[in-house]
């Protein structure tokens, strides 16, 4: 049995060399335990080995290639989620000791939430809300850890409506700031933009594991709508044994 601390995740793989292998869990909580109906045998030479774990599981990976692909998130952001976990150190098995393998996962992909509100920050009701002008493909080698943005997969984003508050969520590759980035939407029968280099701070790029939180102020009779920004940096989750 391999065991992980974990929240929400319910399916990770552990590759190795080129062993591609789902773990499942089937509970929440900062320590549960990963199970596997075909689990990695641990070799027994005293030889150091890599162990690291991404989510959600791929069983079609390639060449330790992991396809990213973030444009429809109507349903959920949690898919396009992309959560990669390492050990502090290489695994050397001791028949005598703990066989367990703790692992750290981080969010490797950022994270936007869209407020959209009148300029007394009542909220507004709009309709088909798109992020435009951003790559929405990219590789993650789970090997080495590196995401590769495919810079000319731009395509629109369908975020995803919280029912709890009415915010629109989408996972977004983490990239610079460009002018080219924005969000368009439907209020009272029109369609408006909002861009997010509009803000009244500095932000170069968007950092992978963190959130971003958006006001955007709009006045319905008038061609007025500003912007702040709030940020929950480097958000992770923490696996021990």
């Amino acid at each position: 049995t391999r065991s992980v601390a974990v929240t929400g995740v319910q399916t990770c793989a552990l590759p190795i060399y080129n062993v591609n292998v789902p773990y499942v869990c089937a509970e929440d909580g900062q320590s549960v335990a990963f199970t596997s109906e075909t689990p990695l045998a641990v070799q027994d030479d005293g030889k150091p080995v890599k162990f690291v774990a991404y989510y959600p599981y791929n069983a079609d990976m390639q060449d330790f290639n992991y396809p990213v692909s973030i444009t429809d998130q109507s349903n959920g952001s949690t898919a396009c989620d992309l959560l990669y976990g390492t050990a502090s150190e290489p695994y050397v098995y001791d028949k005598e000791s703990d066989t367990d393998i703790a692992l750290k996962f981080t969010h490797r992909l950022s994270k936007v939430v869209l407020k959209f509100m009148d300029m007394e920050k009542n909220p507004l009701t709009v309709s088909d809300v798109k992020i435009q002008g951003m790559p929405v493909s990219a590789a993650f080698n789970v090997q080495t850890g590196a995401l590769t943005t495919d810079d000319n997969s731009v395509a629109d984003i369908t975020p995803y409506v919280n029912s709890a508050n009415n915010y629109r969520e989408a996972i977004i590759l983490p990239v610079a700031l460009s002018d080219a980035y924005k969000v368009s939407f439907v209020l009272d029968g029109r369609t408006r933009e909002w861009v997010f280099a509009d803000l009244d701070i500095s932000l170069p790029k968007f950092n992978a594991g963190s959130q971003y939180t958006f006001g955007i102020y709009i006045d319905p009779t008038e061609d007025i709508i500003r912007s702040e920004e709030r940020r929950v940096g480097k958000e992770c989750l923490r696996l021990c044994r």
